[in-house]
């Protein structure tokens, strides 16, 4: 067998090729070993940004405000973080079931483009853990669906935001996907 430094490619250029199940295998692999990094970073640094809750407490609020400035501002990091792992775990859904995946960023977009039993789950789950329905969803993924980009260079945007789902939308995708996995042979035959 061949060596893989170029997967993926075009899938044109991968219809005749004899390792083409040994690339979807190692690429399925690789997307959710990227996920699961990402996930964990997201996770360590997620206790470090925690939301403000609604209160009309005042000395709960300077208690929030003076433990927020203890800390370096971890935020931006936590989002891409986040995002990231909750966009390979979005793409390493689709690839599972069509061998290929959209080549974007958006959220959304990778959200739309779920096969429909994965889809569909995330959706029940969604609806369950997160108190979402189709149209509330829709909704917020419009409030993140650049996160990943927009909380990277956020000096560039005039303001960036999320909406209070986008730690159960992250949880809930990454973890479905962590569902799926299962031992792959990535062995490589020389």
């Amino acid at each position: 067998m061949s060596q893989f430094k170029d997967y993926p490619k075009l899938k044109d250029e991968c219809i005749d090729c004899r390792d083409i199940d040994v690339c979807d295998v190692q690429t399925l692999y690789f997307m959710l070993v990227d996920c699961k990094s990402f996930y964990y970073t997201y996770n360590l640094l997620e206790p470090y940004n925690p939301i403000p809750k609604l209160t009309d407490d005042v000395e709960e609020i300077e208690h929030y405000f003076e433990e927020q400035e203890k800390c370096t501002m971890l935020v931006f990091p936590c989002i891409v973080n986040g995002a990231l792992a909750a966009e390979l775990a979005l793409k390493f859904l689709t690839f599972h079931e069509t061998k290929s995946f959209k080549k974007t960023h958006n959220l959304k977009e990778l959200y739309n483009k779920l096969p429909p039993v994965h889809k569909a789950e995330l959706l029940v789950r969604l609806k369950t853990q997160a108190n979402q329905n189709e149209k509330t969803l829709i909704q917020n993924l419009e409030t993140f669906d650049e996160a990943f980009v927009c909380f990277r260079y956020p000096s560039e945007k005039d303001s960036v935001g999320i909406s209070g789902i986008f730690h159960n939308f992250v949880k809930i995708v990454c973890e479905y996907a962590f569902e799926l996995d299962k031992p792959y042979d990535c062995e490589v035959e020389e």
